[in-house]
C-alpha cells in the first residue's frame, strides 16, 4: 500500500512540476513581448488641404512697376497695352475729323448702287461709292445716317447727317400768309382733286432748309423681280410739306415729270431738276390704284 502511494505521488509532482514549468514559460514569454512591442505611434490630425492662389492678372502688378521700388527716382515701368486698348488706340489713330466744307444732306442706301448727296463749296453733288472729293478723299462707305470718306493718308472719316443751323443762327419767321378758302396749310391750296398750287416762297423755304425737308419722310427702292420700281414712302411725318401735298404712307412713287423712277441715281437727279421747276407731276400707286398729282409753283 505505502509503495502504491508513493508511485502516485512521483506521478503527481512530475506533473506539477511540468505544470510551473508551462506557467514560467508563458510569464517569460508575456514580460518579454511587453519589452519588445514597438512604442504607440501618435495619429496626427489630417492637413487641411491647401489651394493655389490664382494668378493675378498682369494688370494687378502695375502698381509695382510704377513705384519701381528699386529706382524712387525713376518715373516707373509702363505695362504691355492689352489687345483691346491696343485696338482702340489703332481705331482712334485711324479716324480723322472730315473737312468742314463738306455736308452731307441725305443717302440713298441701296448696297452697291448707294447714293450721298453732299454739299461741297455750297454746291450739292451726287456721290456714289469709290467717288473722290475734294481734298483726295473717297467715298468708303454709305450708311442711314453718315457716309465714311477714305483719306489720302489711309485714315477714316465719318461725315454724319447734316443737323442744320442752330437756333441762334436759324433765319427768323417769314411774314405771314393769311389761309384762304381751300388751302390745306400756309403757301399751299388745294385747285382741285390732286391738284395744288404752291407758293414760291414755300419752295425757296422748304430749298433752304434742305435737311429739314429729307427728315419729314423716308423712302426706300420699291424692289419688284430684283428691278426698282419706284420709290416706297416709309416714313412720312404728319402736317409736314409732303403730307400737306397729299403724299402718304405706303405710297410708291413711280414717276416725276414723266421720267420714271427706276433707280436711286434717277431720284436725286429729279430731285436736282425739279429746284427750278415751275410744274411738277408725281405719278405714284396707292392701294395697287395709279393715280397722278400735279403741283403748280407761282
Amino acid at each position: 500500500m505505502l509503495s502504491l502511494i508513493q508511485k502516485h505521488l512521483t506521478l503527481f509532482h512530475l506533473l506539477l512540476i511540468g505544470l510551473v514549468g508551462i506557467a514560467a514559460g508563458h510569464l517569460g514569454a508575456t514580460v518579454l513581448g511587453v519589452y519588445l512591442r514597438p512604442p504607440p505611434q501618435q495619429l496626427q490630425a489630417p492637413r487641411p488641404e491647401t489651394r493655389a492662389a490664382p494668378r493675378a492678372a498682369l494688370g494687378e502688378y502695375s502698381a509695382i512697376l510704377q513705384r519701381n521700388i528699386f529706382d524712387s527716382t525713376s518715373p516707373g515701368l509702363q505695362l504691355p497695352a492689352t489687345e483691346g486698348a491696343m485696338a482702340e488706340e489703332t481705331e482712334t489713330a485711324g479716324t480723322s475729323a472730315p473737312p468742314a466744307d463738306l455736308l452731307l444732306f441725305g443717302t440713298v442706301t441701296a448696297s452697291e448702287n448707294s447714293l450721298a448727296l453732299i454739299r461741297v463749296n455750297k454746291e450739292i453733288q451726287i456721290f456714289h461709292l469709290g467717288d473722290p472729293l475734294p481734298g483726295g478723299a473717297k467715298v468708303k462707305e454709305i450708311l442711314r445716317n453718315l457716309v465714311r470718306l477714305e483719306n489720302p493718308d489711309g485714315t477714316t472719316s465719318d461725315l454724319p447727317l447734316y443737323e442744320g443751323e442752330s437756333d441762334a443762327s436759324a433765319p427768323g419767321p417769314g411774314p405771314t400768309v393769311t389761309r384762304s378758302e381751300g388751302a390745306t396749310t400756309v403757301g399751299i391750296r388745294s385747285v382741285g382733286e390732286n391738284r395744288f398750287q404752291i407758293s414760291r416762297q414755300e419752295i425757296d423755304k422748304a430749298r433752304g432748309n434742305l435737311n429739314e425737308l429729307l427728315k419729314q419722310a423716308r423712302m426706300e427702292p420699291n424692289i419688284v423681280d430684283g428691278r426698282t420700281e419706284g420709290f416706297v414712302v416709309r416714313m412720312i411725318q404728319p402736317r409736314s410739306l409732303l403730307a400737306n401735298l397729299g403724299i402718304q404712307l405706303g405710297d410708291v412713287v413711280n414717276e416725276v415729270n414723266g421720267v420714271t423712277l427706276d433707280g436711286p441715281e434717277k431720284a436725286l437727279q429729279i430731285f436736282q431738276q425739279l429746284r427750278e421747276a415751275n410744274n411738277i407731276t408725281i405719278g405714284l400707286t396707292r392701294g395697287g390704284t395709279r393715280m397722278n398729282y400735279e403741283y403748280e409753283v407761282n
